[in-house]
């Protein structure tokens, strides 16, 4: 019995061991996929302090805080400047 699967592309049955669509072209094969080891470091590679990047590492992290927000609050202004006046 022959055993059918639907295309990728564009959902037609198919024969599973075709490579591309007959209707549409589109490739059936599943790439292989690297294992979880390859696409990630070792953990050993990442242990120093100094092969994180800058933006990640807590001293800039603080920095940033430290230098945006205080700017946040003077762009925004106070907050009852405009609700406290009455109107004569």
């Amino acid at each position: 019995m022959s055993n059918f699967a639907h295309c990728r592309g564009c959902g037609r049955q198919i024969h599973e061991t075709v490579p591309t669509c007959p209707r549409c072209g589109a490739p059936q094969a599943i790439p292989a996929q690297a294992t979880p080891s390859a696409m990630a470091p070792p953990a050993s590679s990442l242990a120093g302090y100094g092969q994180i990047p800058w933006y990640r590492q807590r001293w800039a992290l603080i920095c940033i805080f430290l230098l945006f927000d205080p700017a946040a609050a003077v762009i925004a202004g106070p907050a009852s400047s405009t609700t406290s006046r009455a109107m004569p």
